[in-house]
């Protein structure tokens, strides 16, 4: 922030970054929709950050209450030749590794379709 010569406040550089409504940073509006999801069934995850480059699959989600925990997936990108050899590795690496995962094309079902799985923690009544 700048002031002007009246000693307004000017802004002078501006970062914006894409949020559900508890904040949680994703890379899309179909994110925000899964994370907002998330959110009001009060289940626990995480959203994921690059950390190094050697990090080989990065889902979009990790549910924390499932066990093992259970990798979330929002295909939006379809179509695209990259992005459908991409969704293809990591669903090989998961299998190699036997991670499960809940994937949710956003072309085939709505949002309230895709199947979650059941938390191993209770919910507080």
């Amino acid at each position: 922030m700048a002031a002007t010569s009246k000693g307004h406040l000017r802004v002078v550089d501006l970062a914006a970054m894409l949020c559900s409504q508890a904040f949680v940073p994703c890379d899309s509006i179909h994110e925000v929709a899964m994370a907002n999801r998330l959110v009001a069934e009060r289940r626990s995850f995480v959203k994921p950050v690059r950390m190094s480059p050697a990090d080989d699959m990065l889902p979009d989600f990790i549910l924390r209450d499932t066990n093992p925990e259970t990798h979330i997936e929002v295909y939006g990108m379809n179509c695209v030749a990259s992005y459908e050899a991409r969704k293809r590795e990591k669903q090989a690496l998961r299998a190699a590794r036997r991670i499960p995962a809940a994937e949710w094309n956003i072309e085939r079902e709505p949002l309230e379709n895709v199947v979650l799985p059941p938390s191993r923690i209770a919910s507080p009544t």
